[in-house]
Parts: C-alpha cells; structure tokens; sequence
C-alpha cells in the first residue's frame, strides 16, 4: 500500500520507478530478442547445410547415371553389328534387323532405359528398339546433326510417343557422337533414352522432408527436371532466385528469396562434370519444426524475468529514493512527523528548492559582510585601503614569505564593447574564482580590468609549479570566456608591508605587454638602471614622409616595420615618448597638404591617446592604416596633376632639345621631383622612357635639318645637343637603317626626280 501511494503522490519517486522500469522492459525485450534471433538463424544454417549434403549426393548421383550411359555408349561401339548399321553407306535391312536385336541384348542389362537407337547419316536411317520412326524422331535427330560438332555428348529433355501403347513418356535423352573426338566418321550417332521416373526416384529417396521441391538445370538456366511436377511452383525457369544462383561463382550456397509474397530459403550445389546446378526450394516458416515451441520458451523465460526485474525495480526504487526521502522530512517539519502522507500530489525537488531558498536568503542577508571582511584586506594591500572592517575580522598573514600576481584582462576595451556591465562583472568574478582554485591563493577583483593574487610561500624560491598553474588559469578563461589575460608575477618579499611593492613590480612587468603581445606571463624584478637618453629615428621618420608624399606604400610599410624593430628595444615610457614625438610631427608634415588633412587628424588623435593601446602592434597597425589612407589621397589628387606636369616636359623638350645638358635629373629638379619618381610617371603617360623620348624627338629635328640646310653632319648633330658624332651616326643609322648621308642623298634624288615624271606622264 505504501508503494503504490509513493507512486501516485510522489513525483520524483514514480520518475524513478519508471525510469528503471523501461530501462528493464528494454533490456529483457533485446535480449530475448537477440536469443530468438541467434537460435533461429543457426537453425536455418543447420538446415541449409542439410540441404546441400542431400544436393550432393544428388548430383553424385546424377555423375553415376551419366558414367553409365559413357558405359553403354562405348559397349555399343564394341559391337561390330551397331558400329556397320551405324556407318554404312547403303541400306542393309538384315543389317539393321541384327542392330535391333544387339539394341535390345544391351538394354536388358540396363533397366533405367527406356530404349536406344542409332543413326546413319549416310542413309538417314533410324534405327531403335522401340519402333519410332524417323519421322517421329525428326526433330531430336535434326538437332544433333546441327550440333555434331560441339561436343561428344548432348542431352536433351523432352517427351516421346510410344508407338505400341500411344502414350507420351518423358525421357532425358543423351545423344553420343562417336566421330567427334575419334577416327570414326562423323555422320552417325548413338540415342540413349532414360527414364525420368528412374531418376526421379532417386532423387526423391535422397530428398530432404524440409525441401519442397528440387530444380536440376543447365549451366544456361534451362530446367531439365523438377522432384514435383504437381507443385504450384513448377514453372521456375524465369525465377530470378535460379539467375542469382547461376551468377554466383561460389559451387554451393543457400540465400532466401521471396516467391508469390512467401519467404524461402534456396540451396544449391554446382556439378562441374555435368555442369549441372541442383537447386532446393524450401518455405521458411517449415524449416523450424520447433519454432513455436521455442518462441513459446522465450516469452516464459522473458515473463519469468519481467517479474523478478519488477521486484528488483522496486527494491532499487526504494534504496535509490531513501536518502531524498530522509533530506525531506529533516528539512520539511511537516513530513518529519512519523507516520505522515501527504493527501495530494508533491514534488519533492519544489519542496526542497523551497527549503534551500530559505536558507539560502538567510544566508544571502550576511554573506556580503563576510565577503567584505574577508577579502578587505587583500585590497588594503594591494591598493592601499583603509577599510574598518579589515581590521576586525583579518586573520593573521602565515608564511614567512609573499608573492603578488596580477592578472589583466586584454583588450578590455573591446571586451567592454560586447559585454554589458552586468556581464562583465560576472566574467571578472568566474575569472577571479579561476585564479583561486588553480593557484591555491587568495585573489580579489582590484579593478575593471584587474585582478589580484595574493600568494603565501614558506621558501623565497619562486614555486616550479607556478607558471604552469598560470598558465592553465589562461587556457581556461580563454576557453570559458573567449579572452585573454596577461599576468604579471612581482618579486618575492619578506614582510606583509612589502606586498603592495611587489603587487606594483607585477603592474611594471605586464607593461612588457606592449612588446610582447597579450596572453603572456611577465616578471618583475629589481629596478632598471635608467636609460642614457632617447636617440630619436629621424632617418625613419625622413623616408616614411617621403614615400608617402610619393605613393610608395610599400617603402613606407617597410619604414614601419623597421620603427617596430627600434621601438621594441627601448623601455616602454621611451618608447611611448618617442612614437608620440614621430606621430606629432608627421602631423606637422601633413596637416598643410590639402589631400590628408582629415587624415591628419587622425594622426592627432593617435598622438593623444597612445597610453590606451595595449600592445605596439596595435600603435602600428593603425598609424599603417593612416599612412596608407594618405597615401591613396595624394596619389588620388596627383592623377590628374602628373597628366599635365608630362606635357609640360614634352613641351620643355620640344623647345630645348639642343640644350646638351638636358637629362632626366635636370628635369627633375626644375619640376621638383625625385628623379626615379619623374621617370615611372613620364613613362607611364608616354609609353617610352625621358631619354628614349629625348633621342627620338632629336632625331627627328635632325632629318627635317638635313633635308632643309646643307650642313654637315657634325653641325647638325651639335645643332640637336648631340656633341659626340659618332654616337649620333650610330643612333641614326639603327633608328632608321641608314646614314645620315645616305638620307639627305636619297630624299634630294627622290624630290628631283619627281617634277620629271610628272612631265613624262601627263595626265
């Protein structure tokens, strides 16, 4: 009575009834199962396994009825009488008559025959012991002369008249070729006919009770004898089970098939000397004479489980259950009365929430001032704080020796972006928790982005462990809360006075940070010896300024990096001194050039806030942005300037292009750019480089001087700024493929000779 009301008023107690219950129900149901399925397939193996022993024995059967008829055959070709009627050329009844005779002496020693025969190609005569003409027998006897060439022995299924009683008989019908393979000649022919029932009969005596029929067919699929003509499956021989059978390779195997929505199982073995497949055919469900006697035998044993997994359900329910059940009446004063039941449905894990809230709220209402006490003075050491209360209730320091970690959470300032404030104070709170637990030391959220650690050592030497434990302490918060600390470990120091000195010596280390990267451990130790002074990168700061007034990211980009590579070994107050001092003046540099004033800006503001980046890969990262953005704009505002600048210089050498000192470097200068610059735009715009675009327009200068004036060729290329003559016969004879001469005489001959022809020719 008292389980079944603990199941219908307690909640918790019929969830774990049920539970085990169905965990019971499925466990007996799969084993049993299992059972059921492991001793049925074995039987079905054991049977199928049967079934191909009486297959073969069938077929060694089958191998002696065919020895026996190799046996007749060759008998009758050692009678001289069969062999003469069976190759002679000419019709010879008392011939024939002695065949008839031999025929029959030989079939009284062979009861299995129904009757044999002989044919004579030559005369087309067919000779037998049974009287069936030729006629009768034409269409057997066309057919193994169309195939007397393919082997020795046919065999040929099939039905005869019987000429004395009028009936039809079926026969297996072995036609022998004695010219086949011998110095016989080849047209005649042995017919022996064997009785179906004889073979039948054998077949039947060796035949399983299981096995509702047996097939035998050819190697092409053809039936030659079914054990049961009157089975409603007797028409087989487009049954996909004898195809799937034929195709096999292996010489024997069972498989189950479906036939007319019925399961069966189907062996065969394979004759490689008949090339012959005796095939079974057995129903599924009469393969287990005991199936039902051993599906009854489960179900007892699984009724017989059931019932003791029940009592042992209920005992596990109860052991399980007892010790909630005691909690409840320990905390509940109403259930603590001896003897009560409730009157109505509980949940008992409400009833305990319940109780654990009043607690819980009692609790609640002094742990804040226990907390406080208790972590207090961790701040008055850390930070310096005077809090009354720390004096009340702090426990004396034990150790000889104290240790200050700090941890600083990267990237807060991202990290305050995502996060609420709520959250960020639970993260700080799981982080400071993290800490305690894995280093074993007391810790304390110091500020918004910082955690202290407050350990005690009994040896002045730093714990092998620590780092390690530190280090799990990172991989940990990173994991829970997608962050980074970085932690920063002071010195060693002896007296509780000196624990904010190596709380503040941890601070120092993690400015290290800023090299570094986040997510890093850092010491701290004795003070530094400051540093003699602050050489300042102005070369760096030269060439970063001028290839951005040139475009040439990729210099400027390699100007950074190399100000990382400096920055990097100076102390972090210098280093932040000295990028402050490089922003400010690229400032100076850029606030006067229309393009990157707003850009400009930008650099300001870098200036102004470099103490808030964490890390100098993240100062250069966007001091790079802003170098490449003023890039992009003066490059972007000198496009169309460039266009008008290369005219300009097309125009300068169109007037002054016998000026010998003429060069790239002197154009340069007078349009107030760098030489190597000058030279990838002029050739950008032109498509020819300044000095192959100098050369061709003197060139051309010098054919219009030596077609209008009869100056030498020295004066002219003096005339053209080209004071080295050979130098200008080389130019001219590879430029245009002949001397300078050579022009003036041909172009000379070419304009005289022109008026003449125009004389000539009239129009």
């Amino acid at each position: 009575m008292r389980i079944r009301n603990k199941l219908f008023l307690y909640a918790t107690y019929r969830k774990l009834f049920l539970s085990y219950f169905l965990l019971l129900s499925v466990s007996i149901g799969v084993v049993c199962a299992a059972l059921y399925m492991f001793f049925s397939a074995n039987s079905v193996k054991e049977v199928a396994g049967v079934s191909q022993s009486m297959l073969r024995q069938t077929s060694y059967v089958s191998n002696i009825v065919n020895q026996q008829v190799y046996e007749v055959g060759n008998h009758l070709l050692n009678n001289p009488d069969i062999v003469t009627g069976m190759f002679n050329p000419e019709i010879d009844y008392l011939q024939e008559y002695r065949v008839v005779r031999a025929l029959t002496d030989v079939q009284a020693g062979y009861p299995f025959l129904t009757f044999i025969g002989i044919y004579n190609g030559y005369t087309e005569r067919y000779i037998n012991n049974k009287g069936v003409s030729r006629q009768a027998e034409a269409e057997l006897l066309d057919q193994a002369s169309g195939s007397s060439e393919t082997a020795y022995s046919s065999l040929y299924p099939r039905t005869f008249e019987n000429p004395v009683t009028g009936t039809s008989e079926r026969v297996f019908t072995f036609v022998l070729k004695p010219g086949f393979n011998s110095y016989l000649p080849k047209k005649g022919a042995i017919v022996i006919n064997i009785n179906e029932s004889y073979i039948q009969q054998l077949v039947q005596q060796i035949r399983s009770n299981r096995a509702d029929f047996i097939v035998i067919a050819d190697d092409a699929g053809s039936i030659l004898m079914q054990s049961d003509s009157e089975s409603p499956l007797v028409n087989v021989a487009s049954e996909s089970y004898l195809n799937r059978m034929l195709a096999s390779k292996s010489t024997s195997g069972s498989y189950t098939v479906n036939i007319d929505r019925e399961k069966y199982l189907v062996s065969y073995v394979k004759s490689e000397e008949l090339n012959w497949s005796f095939v079974s055919v057995n129903r599924y469900k009469d393969l287990l004479s005991n199936l039902g006697r051993l599906r009854s035998i489960v179900l007892t044993i699984a009724f017989a489980m059931f019932l003791a997994g029940v009592a042992a359900v209920i005992w596990l329910t109860n052991n399980m259950y007892d010790p909630l059940d005691k909690l409840l009446r320990k905390l509940n004063s109403k259930y603590a009365v001896q003897g009560y039941e409730p009157r109505q449905k509980v949940n008992e894990y409400s009833l305990l929430g319940e109780a654990f809230q009043d607690i819980a709220d009692k609790v609640s209402s002094i742990s804040p001032a226990l907390q406080i006490a208790q972590k207090s003075h961790l701040l008055n050491y850390f930070k310096g704080s005077q809090i009354d209360l720390a004096n009340r209730y702090r426990e004396p320091l034990k150790g000889p020796h104290f240790l200050a970690i700090v941890l600083k959470i990267d990237r807060f300032a991202a990290f305050s972006h995502i996060h609420s404030e709520q959250s960020r104070s639970l993260i700080r709170f799981a982080v400071c928790n993290i800490g305690q637990e894995l280093t074993g030391m007391e810790a304390i959220v110091v500020a918004a982005d910082e955690i202290g650690i407050l350990g005690k050592l009994d040896s002045p030497i730093m714990p092998s462990e620590l780092q390690a434990r530190l280090q799990e302490v990172q991989r940990h918060v990173e994991e829970y809360f997608k962050i980074t600390v970085s932690i920063g470990i002071g010195p060693i120091v002896n007296t509780d006075i000196e624990i904010r000195d190596s709380y503040e010596k941890g601070k120092e280390a993690l400015l290290n940070r800023f090299f570094a990267g986040a997510g890093r451990i850092f010491y701290g130790g004795e003070d530094e010896e400051p540093a003699s002074g602050i050489r300042y990168p102005s070369s760096i700061e030269k060439v970063l300024v001028e290839s951005i007034l040139a475009s040439r990211d990729d210099v400027a980009v390699k100007e950074i990096d190399a100000l990382a590579v400096y920055v990097s070994e100076l102390p972090y107050d210098q280093a932040l001194v000295c990028l402050n001092q490089l922003v400010i003046t690229m400032y100076r540099n850029f606030v006067v050039v229309p393009a990157c004033k707003s850009e400009a800006n930008g650099l300001m503001e870098l200036a102004t806030s470099l103490t808030l980046y964490e890390t100098l890969e993240e100062v250069l990262s966007e001091l790079t942005r802003i170098c490449m953005t003023m890039s992009e704009a003066i490059k972007a505002g000198s496009k169309g300037r460039q266009g008008e600048i290369i005219e300009e210089i097309k125009a300068y050498i169109e007037q002054n292009y016998s000026r010998p000192d003429l060069s790239l470097d002197f154009i340069a200068d007078r349009v107030q750019l760098t030489p190597g610059h000058l030279g990838k735009l002029f050739k950008a715009h032109s498509g020819l480089s300044f000095n192959d675009y100098l050369k061709n327009t003197r060139l051309e200068k010098a054919k219009d001087l030596l077609l209008e004036t009869d100056d030498s060729a020295n004066t002219i290329s003096e005339r053209i700024g080209i004071f080295n003559t050979t130098y200008f016969y080389t130019i001219f004879k590879k430029k245009y493929g002949i001397s300078p001469a050579q022009y003036r005489s041909e172009a000379l001959a070419s304009r005289l000779k022109s008026p003449e022809e125009e004389s000539e020719n009239p129009e």
